[in-house]
Order: C-alpha cells, then structure tokens, then sequence
C-alpha cells in the first residue's frame, strides 16, 4: 500500500472514530434534558401540594394524605466505549474528562439519589500538524520512522528512491551527452585554447553551481548526482589537455589531478561513499597512466603524487572500518602496479632505487600493521591483508635488489624472512587470543608462501635448499605445535616437510637433505608416538614419513657411494624391515591408556608381511651366499617378531606360523642349492616339530598337527618317486636311513600321546 493510500486509510478511521463519539455525546445530551424535565415537574407537583396544605390549614380541614413521591429514575448514562487510538511518536497527552453529575436544586424532599453515573468519556487524541510534517506514520512496525531533531522523516519507497536518485543520475549524464555531442559541432570550428578553455569552464561551471545548490538542498540528491558529473568532467578535462592536446606536460597534469583529488576529498567529507568511489576511480586511472612513463625524472613526482594521494584518501575515509578496507586494497594495488611497472619500464639508477627504498618501506610498514597489528590493538590485524601486504613488499623487496648486483640468495632469505615474520605474528595473536577465528587462513597463505620460497630456492640456489636447513625452521614449529597441543602447527610442518621431500626426490637426492630429513621426521615421530601419544592420526602419519624418509636416506648414501647389486636392496630393506619390526616390539598401536588401535596393528603387520616377501624374494635371487644368509636371518627375524602372539593365539595363528616357517625353509634350502634328499630329511625333521608342537597341551593345535603330518607324507612320497637313484652313495642311504627312523618317530609320537589320552578321557568320563 503507497504512503497516500495508508494516508486516506488512517483518515478514514479517525472519521469513524469522531463519528461514534459524537454519537454518544449526543445521546448524553438527550438523556440529560429528560433528567432536567424530570425535575422541573415533580418541583411543579411539590409546590402544589404546599399550596394544597395551606389552603387546607386555613380552612380547618384535614390535609389531604401527601401525595406519594415517585422517585425519578434517570436512564442510565451508558459507556462511552473506548476506541483505540493508534500511538504516535509524538508525546500524546491524553486525558480522562469524565460528564460531571447535575446539581439539583434543594427540594421539598430530597429525592432518590441517582443510582448511575455517565462513565467517563475519552477524550480522542489529535496531533497538532506542523508544515513540512507527515501527519501520520501507519505501520510503524514495518516502516521505521527517521527523525532528525522535530522534523520526521519516513521510510523512503522504491518507487520514491527510484524518482528522486535514480532518475536525477540519468539526467545528469543525459545532459552531459548532449554537452558533448554540442561540443562535437563547434568543436572544428574552436581553436586549442578555446576548447580547453570550454572544457574546464563547463566543467567547473557545472560543478561549481551543482555545489552551491546541494550545500542549499542537500536532500535533493539531482544535485548530488549533478556535482559528481561535474567533478568527473573536471578530470576528464585534465586528461584531455594532456594526452589529446598536449598542452601541459606530465608534472602539471598530476599537479592539476593533486588539486582535482583535494577538492573531492574535501567534498568526500560529509557525502563519503559517492565521493570515495570518484576520488578512487581517478586515482586509479592517473596510476595506470605511469604505464606510459619513459623519462626516469617523472619517476619520484609520480611517486609522491601516489603517496599524498593515498595517504589523503587515508585519512579521510579511516575511521569507516569498510571504507578503510576498501582504502588499503587500492592502495596496496596501486603500489604494487607501480613497482610491476618500473621494474619492466626501467632497469636501474638513482631514482629508480630510491623509489623501491621508500616504497619497500611503506610496504614493511603495511606488512608489519597487519600482521603485528593485534598485539597492540584489538580488531587491527587481518589476514587477508597482510597477505597482500607480504606480495607487494616481496615486489618491491625484489625491486631493491634488482638495482644492485645482488645473489639470488639474498631473495631467497628475503621470501623466508617474510614468512617467518607471519608465521611469528601468527603464533604470537594466537597466543594472545586463542579465539582467533582467521588462524586457519593464516597458516595456509603462509604455508603457501614458505613452500613457493622453497622451490624459488631449489630453483636458484640448489645448494642452499640440497643442505636441509629449512628443516631447521620447522623443527621449532612442530616443537610450538607439541607444546600447546594445537594441530593446525602439527599438520603445517608435516605439509610443509612432505613438500620438500618431494621438492628434493623430483629433482635428485642429495645425502644431506635426505639426512636432514630423516632427523627431523625421527624426532618429531619419536615425540608424538612414545612422549605424547594423544593423537593416532599424527603417530601413523609420522610413522609412515618416517619409513620413507628413511628408505630415501639410504637410496641417496647408495647413489653416493655406488653401492649396487644385492647389496643396494640388502641396505633398501634390512632397515626399513627392522625399523617397522622394532615398533611392532614397542607397541606402536597402542596410545597412553594402553588400548590398541587396529587400523595401526593391521598396518604395521602388513608391512611386515612385505618385508618378509621382500627377504624371500631377495633369498631365492641373490647370487651371493653372504647376502643370501643376511636376508635369511632378516626373513627369520621378522617372521619371528609375532611368535609369542601366533602362539598364544588361536589355532588357526599357529597353523599360520608353521606355514611362514615352512615356507621359509624351502626357500632357504632353495637359495642354498641343497640337494633333494637333504631337504626332503630337513622337511620332514621340521614336520616332526610341527606335530610334537601340536601336542602340547598349553601351545598345541589340532591344525598344526595336521600340518606336519601332511608334510611328512609328502616327504615320504618324494623319497620314494623322486630321490630314489641307482646312484649308490653314502648320503642317498644316510638320508633313507634318517628319514626312516624319522617316520618310526612318528608313529611313536602319535602312539604315545594317544595312550596318554585316553586315560584322560576315561577320568573326564567318570
């Protein structure tokens, strides 16, 4: 519903209001006549009935009996009911003028006093109107009113915003269309001077009536519009004196865009989010014409007009926490765009260098308020800023150096100053405000950052990244991240280490950053497994960097020293293997409390798994019997790390570990070029142990009984079609001869233990 329409709404209402009181002012009225005509005719009849009693008295009669008052009974006065009236932000003043009751004149006799009353009538409530004023506000709940001292000032439409701002901004730029396309006429037959001199008076003209009238009616936003089409013809002017026809030169056009930039400032005082967006687009647009600088003299007034120009737009706009926002990202841009366009523009000298010296210091300054900034004051610091503010002083940082002969590692500890600074500040606003909801944020821009250092280091100085020193940097960050428990320093130093392992094996393993690397996951590991051991996901991931670590470690002293051959995967394995066996003995999968983490037990286990098909592999393969025995007594001693828990286990666990030794001595007797009745004796000797360890009461298995059962019939039939020969030596019948009494051992074993059992069942039995 529009204002008029909620306007003739209210009207209407009050109407019927003071219509209804009217009403009952009018039936009050009539009532109190019938009252007064009421007690004129029983004052009639009492002065009758005086008359009557002297006449009577005079003639010695007897009085007449009196006549019988009858009282009267006035109607009752009925209610005036209350009609609400809706408030208004005025201060009402209402009050209650209740119908006083009529005095009656002293009668002969008094009559029966009126039992009721007219209740008291409301008076309504009228608001006193003042030129200039809404009279009423309806819907005050939806519309809130604005009010600047008495003047009242409601809640502006669409439709208004639309006539009143939005159509005097078309106006103003129609009307500047039409200026120029007038000029366009004129301007063939106008010389340079008359044209500027058009230019700047048109544009001044207008801006300088558009001014006088909006200070007289800063309401009407037509002329607000109007002084900003003005203000923007004005600049316009200057660029086009300069570059169409060159009549000032570069320093008198940024004296002039000075000038331009402190008079809308001035103005951007009172009207400051217009006139920030005026003041801005031209700053920017004088910025972007130092794209075509060429003389190294404009160098420093081109400088200082940035630098009046940002810290005026500064200043005015500080104390808007969004305008200053807005302020320091054009600033910051504007500068960074300036540093990019010297560095391509120009390749040394004075000005040149004392350019980057004082932006590089203004760029520090920024970099320092927004990432030390909350140490001193609250809300100050902001992350997204002391990013752009690290970029802008990393340019003009690169900018000094690019002056001077300077090495490439200079800009390389110049990039990890940076991001040390922010990790730092980061560290220390946490420290004060644990609270700190941009912590996230921080640690990835600054991850990003440490990680881009580190490649632009590999990438210029491969020296310096080939020692591992950056290790040294994270080693006090993954300490921070222990000490107070926070995982968001554990996982950055973890990300950033696993970032430089892969840096350095894309590009070749040098010894000592492997070296490095592989002490610093080991400490780190050491501490989160058997110190803290709060979180299982940091232990595993740890571990797991550890073990590669260790594996690139050993590839790098082995590409150092030209270790080759069966060797190379001896010391590739061997380590790895018992490194992955000795956590297993510690109990790697267990946290503080003791209890085991299965995901960590199957891991670790299937590891070693590997390294015992790794040892098996290597057995069969090797040429050498000094490496063949090594990886056999590795094979054994992994097989070996979860005997007691096969044992104690189920059956099934220790028919496992007779197969795992079983098949570990095949491939042993395999590497060892044992002849067929030899391994045929040393199979069946092992199946005997197999059936006498299944017999055991505590540690026996019905399994694995079965098990060596089976192997020594195998072994028998081998005997029998394959290592029986014509060749008659000494070993074939040894080895008959062995391997016989073996199987009368057999039998002896099964014969002995059965009559052992069954005593025991007949007891159970009974």
């Amino acid at each position: 519903m529009g204002q008029i329409e909620e306007l003739e709404y209210e009207l209407t209402t009050i109407q019927y209001q003071v219509d209804r009181i009217q009403k009952s002012l009018d039936k009050s009225r009539e009532m109190i006549g019938n009252i007064k005509q009421n007690q004129e005719n029983l004052m009639a009849q009492q002065a009758a009935m005086a008359q009557r009693l002297k006449l009577a008295e005079a003639n010695n009669q007897v009085a007449p009996q009196p006549m019988q008052q009858i009282p009267v009974q006035p109607q009752q006065v009925p209610v005036v009911q209350q009609v609400p009236v809706q408030q208004v932000p005025v201060q009402p003043v209402q009050q209650q003028v209740p119908v006083q009751p009529i005095q009656q004149q002293a009668p002969v006799q008094q009559p029966q006093q009126i039992p009721a009353q007219a209740a008291p009538v409301q008076q309504p409530v009228y608001r006193v109107v003042q030129p200039g004023q809404v009279m009423i506000q309806p819907n005050s709940n939806q519309n809130q009113q604005k009010r600047a001292g008495n003047v009242f000032k409601p809640a502006e439409s669409t439709e208004s915003w639309i006539g009143k701002h939005l159509m005097s901004i078309f106006a103003s730029v129609l009307i500047f269309v039409a200026l120029v396309l007038f000029a366009s006429l004129i301007i063939p037959y106008l010389g340079d001077g008359v044209k500027i001199t058009m230019m700047f008076t048109a544009s001044i003209g207008i801006s300088a009536f558009a001014y006088y009238m909006h200070k007289k009616k800063p309401e009407n936003s037509l002329f607000t519009a109007l002084l900003a089409c003005g203000i923007g013809c004005c600049y316009i002017s200057i660029l086009v004196t300069r570059m169409s026809f060159e009549a000032i030169g570069d320093i008198a056009m940024y004296v002039l865009m000075l000038i331009w930039g402190a008079a809308v400032l001035f103005l951007a005082r009172k009207e400051n989010w217009l006139f920030q967006v005026i003041s801005n687009a031209g700053f920017v647009i004088s910025s972007l014409l130092a794209f075509a600088i060429d003389d190294e003299a404009l160098i420093i007034p081109l400088l200082a007009y940035l630098i009046i120009m940002g810290g005026a737009h500064l200043y005015i706009f500080w104390k808007n926490d969004l305008q200053r926002k807005i302020q320091c990202g054009v600033n910051l841009a504007i500068m960074a765009q300036y540093s990019c366009v010297l560095r391509f523009a120009f390749d040394g000298g004075t000005a040149y260098t004392i350019a980057f010296v004082i932006m590089t210091i203004l760029a520090l300054a920024a970099f320092v308020y927004f990432t030390f900034g909350d140490l001193f004051k609250e809300k100050t610091s902001n992350p997204y800023f002391a990013l752009a503010s690290a970029a802008v002083l990393a340019i003009t940082y690169f900018g000094i150096l690019s002056a001077f002969d300077t090495p490439d590692i200079v800009r390389v500890i110049g990039l990890l100053a940076i991001g040390v600074a922010a990790e730092v500040a980061m560290i220390m606003t946490d420290k004060k405000d644990t609270a700190n909801n941009y912590s996230l944020f921080s640690i990835i821009w600054i991850s990003v950052w440490l990680v881009i250092a580190s490649i632009f280091a590999y990438s210029n100085v491969n020296e310096f990244f080939d020692t591992g020193i950056l290790y040294l940097f994270l080693a006090p960050l993954a300490l921070w991240g222990i000490k107070t428990g926070n995982k968001y320093y554990k996982w950055q130093a973890f990300v950033i280490a696993a970032i430089l392992a892969v840096i350095e094996v894309c590009g070749g393993e040098a010894v000592m950053f492997s070296v490095m690397a592989f002490a610093f996951a080991l400490f780190v590991f050491v501490i989160e497994a058997f110190i803290l051991n709060d979180s299982a996901e940091l232990k595993l991931t740890y571990y797991v960097f550890t073990l590669i670590n260790l594996l690139i470690m050993v590839y790098a002293i082995c590409g150092r020293d030209e270790v080759t051959g069966d060797w190379k995967t001896i010391l590739m394995t061997v380590p790895a293997g018992l490194f992955n066996a000795v956590m297993i003995l510690r109990k790697l999968d267990r946290n503080a409390q003791g209890e085991s983490n299965h995901e960590t037990w199957i891991m670790l286990n299937v590891l070693n798994v590997v390294g015992m098909l790794v040892g098996l592999f290597s057995m069969v393969t090797f040429d050498e019997k000094y490496t063949a025995s090594i990886a056999l007594v590795y094979t054994v001693t992994l097989a070996s790390i979860n005997l007691k828990h096969h044992i104690e286990g189920t059956s099934d666990e220790r028919l496992y570990a007779g197969i795992k030794y079983g098949v570990i001595l095949l491939a042993a007797l395999y590497s060892y070029d044992a002849k067929g009745y030899v391994a045929s004796v040393f199979i069946l000797v092992y199946a005997i142990i197999c059936i006498l360890i299944g017999f055991n009461k505590k540690y026996g298995a019905k399994e694995l009984r079965v098990y060596g059962l089976v192997i020594s019939m195998i072994c028998v039939v081998k005997f029998i079609m394959f290592d029986t020969t014509y060749e008659n030596t000494l070993g074939h019948a040894l080895s008959f001869l062995i391997s016989g009494i073996l199987c009368f051992g057999i039998s002896a074993i099964y014969n002995h233990f059965e009559k052992r059992e069954v005593p025991e069942k007949q007891e159970e039995n009974a």
